[in-house]
């Protein structure tokens, strides 16, 4: 038995149940250029590093004089405050304890005191009687720390730790104005120095030298130290009659004679209550 032969329409006609895809894989691209660029971002040249180097250098160097006055201008503030806070606690001391309590003042040459590149430094000094009575009525003279009246159970010595504040510079009284200092009010009565004929005698910490017994700074206004008295009653004095306002103006140092004339500060003592008041430029 023979097969009918298929006739063209019939082939034509024909489809085929399920049509397979051709699949044809491309070729892999043998350029390794196009593959690094595809999978790699594009780097800084060193000309494009330089150009950004020099601009962080340029900023930092215009930076640095601004950081620098930011920095000492707070150092002085710091400075000031504590000087103030020494001096009220002073006076509650004497107020406390029913007793005189001095409060002494050495600006000193940093080299003499065996500092570099430090400017001037400034010691506060702070001294109590023991039995509450003055044993120096002259309010001149000089006197060894601690000191202990002849014949007399009284002594005056150190009753708080020696401070030392480094690139400070203490003026004379009066010396800023309104004109440097807007907020400084005029005193009617004057600006009184602390007293400067009554020198004690102490050794600087670390037995460098003997604090009011070496000479101020070269330039220095103030002598080799400056006192104020505060009594039992809270009083402030550098005298037997004093009644007044106390001067004392400062300045903050950059370096070996370098004064900065752009930060300045005054604290005014007032003689009948003790109170401090802190004015800035």
């Amino acid at each position: 038995m023979s097969l009918p032969i298929p006739t063209r329409a019939a082939i034509r006609e024909f489809r085929p149940l399920i049509a397979l895809p051709l699949k044809v894989s491309a070729p892999a691209c043998q350029c390794p250029d196009t593959a690094r660029r595809r999978t790699t971002g594009r780097g800084f040249t060193l000309i494009e590093l330089l150009v950004v180097m020099g601009i962080i250098a340029v900023l930092i160097a215009i930076s640095i004089p601004a950081l620098q006055s930011l920095s000492g201008a707070s150092k002085f503030s710091g400075n000031i405050q504590q000087i103030s806070g020494i001096l009220e606690a002073a006076r509650s001391y004497a107020m406390a304890q029913n007793s005189y309590v001095w409060v002494a003042f050495y600006p000193a040459d940093s080299a003499a005191m065996g500092q570099e590149n430090s400017g001037e430094e400034l010691f506060l000094v702070t001294l109590a009687s023991s039995d509450g009575t003055n044993p120096f009525t002259s309010w001149a003279g000089t006197y060894s720390i601690p000191y202990t009246v002849s014949g007399s159970s009284t002594t005056v010595q150190p009753v708080q730790k020696i401070a030392c504040f480094k690139q400070l510079h203490l003026r004379t009284e009066n010396y800023f104005t309104s004109t440097q200092i807007p907020t400084l009010p005029a005193v009617s009565t004057g600006i009184t120095a602390p007293n400067s004929d009554l020198i004690f005698s102490v050794p600087a910490p670390g037995a460098r030298t003997t604090l009011g017994q070496q000479s101020p700074p070269p330039g220095a206004e103030s002598p080799a130290a400056s006192v104020i008295v505060f009594t039992p009653s809270g009083m402030a004095q550098v005298d037997a009659n004093m009644s007044g306002t106390i001067g004392l103006d400062f300045e903050p140092v950059k370096g070996p004679g370098m004064i900065d004339t752009h930060n300045m500060a005054t604290l005014r003592i007032s003689g009948v209550t003790g109170t401090v008041l802190k004015y800035r430029n």
